[in-house]
């Protein structure tokens, strides 16, 4: 959560905010915050969306493009319906 002088600052003041602080209500378009998917290894949606488009198509292959390993795999439902989201990009 934000700081309280944050929350009531106003647009101008989100400016001088580090992005990943900002509100929502801030936030340009091309500063879409990642979202984590996998919080052992610290893989983001950006970096599944990466691998998908590599050429990736199972959370295995994602682990290794990232240069990890499965931990406790709960990640790997979400995971997969990025890979799935990429798959039905690319042959579209």
């Amino acid at each position: 959560m934000l700081p309280w002088h944050w929350r009531r600052a106003g647009p101008a003041a989100a400016a001088r905010m580090p992005t990943t602080h900002r509100p929502t209500a801030f936030r340009t378009a091309d500063e879409d915050p990642a979202m984590y998917v996998c919080l052992c290894n610290g893989i983001t949606d950006g970096q599944v969306r990466d691998a998908a488009a590599a050429g990736a198509q199972r959370p295995k292959e994602v682990f290794a493009a990232c240069g990890c390993g499965a931990r406790c795999a709960a990640c790997t439902r979400e995971m997969l319906s990025l890979l799935r989201q990429g798959t039905a990009m690319r042959g579209a």
